[in-house]
């Protein structure tokens, strides 16, 4: 599936600063795949960590709705090849969610 190749680039371009990009990708892409659980995810972490607190919260809305082991670090640390920023970020949205 191209989206997951899309996604997969854009979440490396996140590891050198490129935030934004990421941002715009994968909007693109929960509007065309509404069911793809991690771009919901990653999406929650790049907005949060660009002060977008309502749409993070949104995403993650979706993204737990879908699956809800994206509610566990240990899952997204495991499961996932995020660069080191992605998941802080996500780490910190997450130690802030009730439960």
């Amino acid at each position: 599936m191209w989206a997951v190749s899309v996604c997969d680039y854009s979440i490396g371009l996140h590891g050198w600063g490129m935030a934004h990009t990421l941002s715009s990708t994968h909007e693109c892409v929960t509007h065309e795949f509404l069911c793809f659980a991690e771009a919901h995810a990653a999406l929650t972490a790049v907005q949060w960590q660009l002060g977008q607190a309502g749409k993070a919260e949104e995403h993650f809305a979706i993204a737990t709705a879908i699956d809800s082991r994206w509610k566990r670090v240990t899952y997204i640390q495991t499961q996932t090849r995020w660069p080191p920023k992605l998941y802080a970020a996500m780490e910190k949205f997450l130690s802030i969610v009730p439960g």
